[in-house]
């Protein structure tokens, strides 16, 4: 399937003409879209959908509407929210027209930082009638919106806005094989799609970066007795990752050598870089490795539960050799 970037060319991205496009954030920086792209003169699309987490998307509103900051929204897009109890946090570009599709499917929120910074990871997908075997990542995130809207979660005023996209006909088409990278966790949890790809695979490595631990490290400690690792990496990056450092110590007490705990950077210059938002799960076996890769963090919330009990999620399980993914590692220049 898809390709792992960590930077997104903005707004060269965008450029072209499409038919619609749909963007999935937990946060909206409106006036940043409304700025940044919408006036990008190499982007032309009719049907523009943002959708943030509902109760964030209300708290900004109240900031925009005193400062009149934003010109077009519901003119030129529209913009709503998905509103659950815990978190929409799902991140996602997805672009259509007749004959192409151009997805992202990552850890970026629709912000300045989110789509420019370089501390982010998106995967990419492609369609074309030349290249169609990304066309069932594209299917199952189709699925996924629908679902959202079946549930009653999507604002109301997106939905017909939503349904025009089904005006695409060859998200319809019927493919061989349906399997998709691409993952969500309305049904099943990321942690129970982990156990069902490893099985009964020794794992042999975890490697873990995340921006955001729970409190007490429950996630964490979930993923390391479940697949008992020979060894745990842990990323961290000082001053940044929220990690709890009493709960750290009392983890770390009985796995002594078993947890080894690696500080990055992502420049020597950390003042000019707003610091790493990417998420990555990494289980190594003898001979592959399974990488989650996408918008949930290490918490209870993002890789134990689904909806409505846990936040709505999207990421990318890709599988490859063991070393398929030790690249994305040292672009994030690791010291011990």
């Amino acid at each position: 399937g898809g390709t792992m970037n960590q930077r997104i060319k903005l707004p060269e991205i965008f450029e072209g003409t499409w038919e619609h496009l749909l963007v999935l954030t937990y946060g909206a920086e409106i006036p940043f879209f409304e700025n940044a792209l919408l006036r990008s003169s190499g982007f032309r699309c009719r049907n523009k959908v943002i959708l943030a987490d509902g109760n964030r998307f209300l708290e900004s509103c109240k900031g925009y509407a005193e400062n009149k900051m934003l010109r077009f929204m519901n003119r030129k897009y529209v913009a709503d929210g998905i509103f659950v109890p815990h978190a929409a946090h799902a991140k996602l570009i997805l672009l259509l027209r007749e004959d192409n599709g151009l997805m992202l499917v990552g850890s970026g929120n629709l912000s300045r930082n989110g789509y420019t910074s370089g501390g982010e990871l998106f995967t990419s997908y492609n369609y074309s009638p030349e290249e169609k075997q990304d066309l069932p990542a594209f299917q199952s995130v189709w699925k996924f919106v629908l679902s959202l809207i079946n549930k009653g979660w999507v604002g109301k005023s997106a939905i017909p806005f939503l349904e025009m996209m089904s005006e695409t006909h060859w998200l319809f088409h019927s493919v061989e094989s349906s399997k998709s990278s691409i993952t969500q966790n309305l049904d099943v949890s990321f942690f129970q799609q982990l156990q069902n790809e490893i099985q009964k695979d020794k794992v042999d490595e975890l490697w873990v970066l995340s921006p955001f631990f729970d409190e007490r490290l429950i996630a964490l400690e979930k993923l390391i007795t479940a697949f008992s690792p020979r060894r745990t990496y842990l990323l961290v990056q000082s001053g940044r990752t929220s990690i709890d450092k009493k709960a750290l110590k009392s983890l770390l007490k009985d796995r002594n050598n078993k947890i080894i705990v690696k500080t990055i950077d992502s420049s020597k210059d950390l003042n000019k870089l707003p610091g790493i938002h990417a998420k990555l799960f990494i289980l190594k076996t003898a001979n592959r490795s399974i990488c989650l890769q996408g918008s949930p963090n290490c918490s209870q919330a993002a890789l134990l539960l689904t909806p409505p009990f846990g936040n709505i999620e999207l990421g990318n399980i890709l599988i490859g050799e063991r070393s398929e993914f030790d690249d994305v590692f040292e672009n994030l220049v690791l010291t011990t």
